[in-house]
Formats: C-alpha cells, structure tokens, sequence
C-alpha cells in the first residue's frame, strides 16, 4: 500500500531535483504572466480610490495657504462674527503645522488634531518655541464655539493673535528640524 509519506518522498536523484526545480520555476513563470494579462485586461476603478484620495490629499496640502485663512479670521473677527473667527484661525494654525510636519517629513496627518500637531512639532523640532500647550487652548476654543458655547471678543481675537503669530514662526523658520 502506498502511503501519504511514500508519495511525498523525493529520492535523491540529481536528475529528479532538477526537474523539480525546472517545474516549479515554470509554474512560477506562467502565473506571473496569467496575472499580468489579466491586470492590464482589468479597466481602471471608477469613483474614489485610496491612490486618488491620497493624492487629492497630498495636492491639497501643497496648494494650501495659510495667510488665506488667517485673512478671513481677521476678516469675520472684525465683522464680529467671533465662531467664524476663531474656526479661521484653527484653519489657518492647521495649514501652518500641516505644511511643516509635511517638510519635515510625517507622512500621515489625517488623523491628527492641531493639538496633536503641535506637540509633535514641539518634540520632534531640534528648536522650536513652546507652542503645544497655546495650540491645545486654541482647539479647547474651537471646541467651544463648535459646541454653539458663546466666545467673546477676547478670546477670538486672541485666537487669531495666536495663528497669525505661529504663522510668522513658521514661516520665519523660527522652527527647525
């Protein structure tokens, strides 16, 4: 009787193994090209990919401009609109983190508040000013206003105080990595 161990026995024959290694590398072989064929066969996704999303992602933080958003905080603050103020203001505080964890390297920043931007800056920045800690009360206002809390005129416009002054820190490279 032939058992399971005496099938999957090889005998030590050069010949034998050398066939073996020719059948496995012609395997190898016809189902790379079966997979290429049938890749380039395949039409392109339609709708949002996760390659498309990235991308509309790493094109959107390139173009971002924070002095646009810092311009309308200071806008809305004067026309007392003091939410819209201080929504601006973190708009603009994130564009600025965003821009310079971007340069810096950080790959993914979807996920991360200003807050946490922040601290990452201020530990992973070789000099930087302590801005963790005015960050974090900044998006502690935000979440304020979001929450239809009333601000009034001196906290939005120390919100916006605090973005156009981490702006020109960023921008002066009073941050280095």
């Amino acid at each position: 009787m032939f058992g399971l161990s005496t099938v999957l026995q090889f005998p030590n024959d050069p010949v034998a193994l050398t066939e073996w290694f020719l059948f496995s590398v012609a395997i190898v072989v016809i189902v790379t090209l079966v997979y290429v064929y049938v890749l380039n066969r395949t039409p392109v996704p339609q709708g949002l990919t996760v390659a498309k999303i990235e991308q509309a992602q790493a094109d959107s933080q390139k173009k971002l401009d924070p002095h646009t958003s810092l311009q309308q905080a200071s806008q809305t603050l004067q026309s007392g609109d003091l939410k819209g103020a201080v929504e601006s203001s973190v708009r603009a505080v994130s564009i600025a983190l965003s821009n310079l964890l971007v340069s810096s390297g950080t790959p993914d920043l979807s996920a991360m508040s200003i807050s946490d931007m922040a601290y990452l800056v201020q530990t992973k920045a070789k000099s930087a000013p302590q801005i963790a800690q005015p960050v974090y009360q900044l998006n502690t206002l935000r979440l304020k206003a979001v929450q239809n809390q009333p601000v009034d005129q001196q906290e939005a416009a120390w919100a916006v105080s605090l973005a156009n002054w981490l702006v020109n820190q960023t921008e002066t490279e009073q941050v280095k990595f």
